[in-house]
């Protein structure tokens, strides 16, 4: 399907283009008789009643094409080019093309300043307000690279009493927070400035936070112990009616989430059905399972990412929450990164992790997902991940895991980076290490487990719906 990708140009006129944005999904081309049809009526025409023709058929296609190409909206914009050209675009010119819209994503593009600060874009609450009040059917928004902006409360609160909408997703990527004051050199917090974000939507199903920046406090410098004085720095947003079913908070580069954690302990939020969480750091681990016990009850899909790299050379219980307090958990997924299991530490501290992980699992859980991923020098054969004599603890677990949980489904995903692609690529199978996996699986097992190695493959997939 087609996207409107909108790019502001020096002047105040707005170009767009089409790109295909979701390559699994066409628009359906008009039937071949159908051609043939208006081509042949054209044949009998003159110069003008064919032009006049030509002009008809070119208005319905218009009409009817406008709703496909203007679904998904792309806006690009950045600090030298500011994203009110395209408000300028939208409310003036032609305000009427984006009642069909469904999905947005804007982004900003860095400038050609020098200064890492100066070089993102910033993306204000009001513009953006604004530029959702022209979007009625909008359902998911994605916002990546800027720097947010929120708005002084006395001059805002009027705009946005009545313009609160509902989303399915939002998805706030690399995001930065913190920059921001309130006019007389009082600097908002972090947690304010995310609140001013969030309470622009009355509801949201699925809220995905990736990378965030929030300067001064990343992973390495808010220790664990200052978590509870901070836990109520950030309220749930007044005015939204329903709290997100789904949370994902995933980094890459310890940017900063635990600010983000601290948001769980609110009791708005224990309503989660589905969290998804990137453990880098012990401090980390210690914070999700106090998290836990706080919203476990409710939760029936919890996604561990571990990074062997962080947590190599570790005790591994320092890392893996209990989940015990999950009374409701159905699925669980675990997802290791293994930066370089050759000398077999990292892959032997991520085995004791996962059984640690499964020796607390509830009795409601009747789906299993680990996926490994480990990288490897390209021409080169993956190393095994652990040696067999570490598969006990993980042999243990299994075994007390399937003979609890009766009707329990398993899958196993097992991928390999190459350090020259950077992304999961598949794993030639290894004899010694499937053998491995089946000699150490309980008994009777063997059957249920399941081996995929597509890189991209769906956890429902592997584990059969």
């Amino acid at each position: 399907m087609a996207a409107a990708q909108m790019t502001p140009e020096a002047s105040s006129a707005v170009s767009t283009a089409t790109s295909l944005y979701r390559p699994n999904i066409f628009a359906r081309w008009l039937p071949i008789e159908l051609s043939d049809m208006v081509v042949d009526c054209l044949d009998d025409l003159d110069d003008g009643e064919t032009l006049k023709t030509s002009c008809l058929v070119s208005k319905a296609w218009r009409q009817r094409i406008q709703p496909v190409l203007f679904e998904i909206v792309v806006v690009t914009f950045s600090k030298e080019k500011p994203i009110s050209l395209i408000l300028g675009f939208m409310e003036k010119i032609r305000p009427d093309l984006f009642q069909y819209t469904c999905s947005v994503k804007i982004r900003a593009m860095a400038s050609e300043s020098h200064d890492t600060v100066s070089r993102v874009g910033t993306l204000r609450k009001r513009v953006l307000a604004r530029m959702l009040s022209a979007m009625p059917r909008l359902q998911e928004l994605d916002i990546e690279d800027v720097r947010w902006v929120p708005d002084i409360e006395k001059e805002s609160s009027e705009l946005y009493h009545t313009s609160r909408y509902s989303l399915e997703c939002l998805t706030l990527e690399d995001v930065r927070f913190g920059s921001s004051t309130r006019g007389l050199g009082e600097a908002f917090s972090h947690e304010q400035e995310l609140n001013s974000l969030l309470s622009l939507f009355r509801r949201i199903d699925i809220l995905d936070i990736y990378d965030p920046h929030f300067p001064g406090k990343d992973a390495q410098s808010l220790a664990y112990a200052t978590l509870r004085e901070t836990m109520d720095g950030l309220a749930f947003p007044a005015g939204i009616a329903k709290p997100p079913t789904e949370l994902r908070l995933r980094n890459d580069s310890c940017n900063g989430p635990l600010p983000l954690y601290i948001m769980l302990y609110n009791s708005h939020w224990r309503m989660i059905e589905t969290l998804e969480v990137s453990v880098m750091g012990r401090d980390i681990g210690l914070a999700i399972e106090d998290i836990l016990r706080d919203i476990g009850e409710q939760l029936k899909v919890l996604k561990f990412d571990f990074y062997g790299d962080t947590i190599a050379s570790v005790d591994a219980e320092f890392y893996a929450p209990a989940l015990s307090p999950c009374e409701s958990l159905y699925r669980l997924e675990i997802t290791v990164m293994l930066g370089n299991p050759a000398l077999f530490r990292d892959g032997s501290t991520m085995l004791r992790l996962i059984a640690k992980l499964l020796k607390t699992a509830p009795g409601s859980l009747r789906q299993l997902f680990i996926a490994l991923d480990i990288t490897t020098e390209e021409g080169k054969e993956p190393p095994l991940v652990a040696p067999s004599e570490d598969w006990t603890d993980l042999d243990a677990a299994l075994k007390h895991l399937t003979q609890r949980n009766q009707g329990l489904v398993m899958g196993f995903l097992m991928t390999s980076t190459l350090p020259s692609f950077g992304s999961p690529v598949p794993v030639p199978v290894q004899q010694m290490l499937l053998q491995e996996l089946k000699l150490n699986l309980p008994r009777g097992l063997e059957k249920g487990f399941k081996y995929s190695f597509t890189p991209d493959a769906n956890p429902l997939d592997v584990l059969g719906g």
